[in-house]
């Protein structure tokens, strides 16, 4: 696992040793596996290296790989949905540059979806803009209430007990929806 992190982490790129290191690493994964199911899937993997190797030496980014990404994407939409037409604001983020946001903006505003269960109806996006929390407060409030409500569901599920979290708790729960935290959780 630690090889894979150091091949796949952007501080990797360009370090032949960590790349060399992660393909030792799958060789001696799939020379010793006795589990036919994890050798067919190192098989795989191994199979991978010319991609793995595009990727790896490429200098570009891969922002669509970016969770952040398709967290914005389902933003508009959810929003969209109880809204109709809205306009959205991002935190500056490196995986959200003007392409990015393009993109995003692009796909949201038609039919999308791998499948047809999982198909989303386009949205009305009026606009989607990147901004800074100096020049549009309302980011920082945001990120406060994100904080806010991490605290709060981390002390309810019992990860993290904490006052704060006890204190936050009859604040936040208005804002969940049945599509952002499971029902049972209230």
């Amino acid at each position: 696992m630690s090889a894979f992190v150091a091949f796949a982490s952007r501080r990797g790129r360009g370090n032949d040793q960590a790349r060399e290191e992660f393909f030792a690493s799958v060789e001696d994964a799939w020379a010793s596996s006795t589990r036919r199911n994890v050798t067919d899937i190192l098989m795989t993997l191994r199979s991978t290296r010319p991609e793995a190797m595009t990727l790896y030496d490429s200098a570009g980014s891969y922002a669509l790989l970016e969770l952040l990404v398709s967290s914005v994407a389902q933003a508009a939409h959810w929003w969209g949905k109880q809204l109709g037409r809205v306009s959205m604001l991002t935190d500056e983020q490196k995986a959200l540059t003007d392409d990015g946001l393009a993109d995003i903006a692009e796909v949201v505003r038609k039919d999308w979806g791998a499948t047809p269960s999982t198909r989303q109806c386009p949205v009305d996006l009026r606009a989607l803009v990147r901004g800074t929390s100096a020049d549009h407060p309302s980011i920082q409030l945001a990120d406060l209430l994100a904080g806010a409500v991490r605290v709060a569901a981390e002390h309810r599920a019992g990860i993290v007990p904490s006052e704060a979290g006890l204190e936050l708790w009859p604040t936040v729960v208005p804002l969940l929806d049945g599509s952002s935290a499971d029902p049972g959780f209230r």
